[in-house]
């Protein structure tokens, strides 16, 4: 009844030992949001969540009477470890993901290395290095990208100097392109926009 309930976004549980609940809340397509775990008395907790937006009620129930019935199906949703985010925080994550960028061993945390097309062109082991060291790739050629497109050219400079290739602070970075401070910041929020809505395309369409 609580999952039916008309216009509700999400659900969220909470629990203690969540490494020993995963697989069965997995199954359940509740995903564990690692970012949010905490302790309690030296206890690990952490908290599952499922996106209604995502997988909407009917959908999942077609989806938990397809795993009731078909066992390969449900040994492969015990294996995914894809995470789900919605917009904002995919932006969020895209921009910490850009000032860590010449920091691969700081980016093992970030909830990107889960994504799809983080796995999917990962060639190496799937250790974390190896997945943040992906992640670094794919948003460096992203940048690259907009480069040779007219439109973006300015959006790929304040990219380049203020994260793959910087020459120092925002204020100097806003010097060193011609650009009033205010007008650099709305640039630059514009160009992560900008890369972070190219990814998260590929990513809906990798889903």
């Amino acid at each position: 009844q609580y999952y039916f309930t008309p216009g509700l976004a999400i659900s969220v549980l909470s629990c203690a030992h969540p490494d020993f609940w995963s697989q069965v809340l997995s199954y359940a397509d509740l995903h564990r949001v690692a970012e949010l775990d905490y302790e309690i008395n030296k206890t690990p907790h952490g908290w599952y969540v499922h996106d209604w937006r995502e997988r909407p009620p009917l959908a999942w129930l077609e989806l938990m009477g397809k795993r009731e019935i078909n066992e390969e199906e449900s040994a492969a949703v015990a294996k995914d470890n894809t995470v789900h985010l919605n917009e904002q925080q995919f932006f969020d994550a895209v921009y910490d993901a850009l000032k860590l960028i010449d920091s691969p061993k700081k980016l093992t945390s970030n909830p990107l290395l889960q994504t799809n097309f983080v796995i999917r062109d990962n060639q190496l082991e799937k250790s974390d290095i190896n997945l943040a060291l992906t992640l670094t790739d794919k948003i460096k050629n992203t940048v690259d990208s907009l480069e040779h497109s007219p439109k973006d050219e300015m959006l790929h400079r304040v990219l380049f100097r203020t994260f793959i290739n910087p020459v120092g602070s925002q204020e100097q970075t806003a010097d060193f392109l011609y650009m009033s401070f205010s007008t650099y910041r709305r640039n630059l929020k514009k160009a992560v926009e900008k890369l972070a809505d190219i990814l998260w395309l590929e990513e809906k369409r990798l889903h």
